[in-house]
């Protein structure tokens, strides 16, 4: 996958280590580029970092005649054309680009992408069925992420409060089908006074919860 991961959460998720990616690139099969927030201006410090490495890889691996997906938690909003150019350029070379909503898809329609290559949903399920040959386990269950603490912009919202009100109050009705979902070490955000009694996915209980999750 693209970008590449550090040595030490390879190890913790038990997959090879590299460092050369020219060279693994060659190797692939297929070419995985995400996720996150690669194709928005999302992040602590959103710039174009992840996107130019993004379009390197894509290039070097439509050269070399790979198959490339490309997911990302959303798309946009771009405010600089060089942002907006890298982004399409990278669709334009992507089998397809999986994102997680609907104005996202909008986004990249809106600067050219084709609305055939866009799939809502960022998970590599559904973007690799034709790669990853599994049968369809349907669990009925919701994962809900919400990790805010590091954004202030986001927590200076007014309507803030009532968001995160509304979506406890969907949790605690639909708790049976709930998994809460946390993008680091911790504990979801989302009902800490009775995160016990949820079913809880972050990196801390990764390795437990994926024999969970594959059943």
């Amino acid at each position: 996958t693209i970008p590449l991961l550090g040595k030490e959460n390879c190890d913790y998720l038990n997959v090879e280590y590299t460092n050369k990616l020219r060279a693994e690139i060659k190797r692939a099969n297929l070419i995985i580029i995400g996720g996150g927030g690669i194709l928005g201006d999302s992040g602590i410090t959103p710039n174009d970092y992840y996107r130019l490495l993004a379009f390197k890889a894509s290039l070097c691996g439509k050269l070399m005649g790979k198959p490339i997906i490309t997911t990302g938690v959303g798309a946009g909003p771009l405010t600089l054309n060089t942002s907006k150019l890298l982004t399409w350029m990278i669709g334009l070379l992507s089998k397809k680009v999986g994102v997680r909503d609907c104005e996202s898809k909008k986004f990249l329609t809106d600067i050219g992408i084709s609305h055939r290559k866009i799939v809502e949903g960022a998970d590599l399920a559904l973007l690799c069925g034709d790669y990853f040959k599994f049968s369809r386990n349907l669990s009925n269950r919701i994962g809900i992420q919400f990790d805010i603490n590091r954004y202030t912009d986001i927590r200076c919202n007014s309507n803030l409060k009532k968001i995160v009100d509304l979506l406890n109050s969907y949790i605690n009705i639909n708790s049976s089908k709930i998994i809460l979902v946390s993008n680091g070490p911790y504990k979801s955000q989302l009902v800490e006074s009775k995160a016990n009694e949820y079913d809880t996915l972050c990196y801390s209980n990764l390795i437990s919860f994926l024999s969970s999750l594959a059943s």
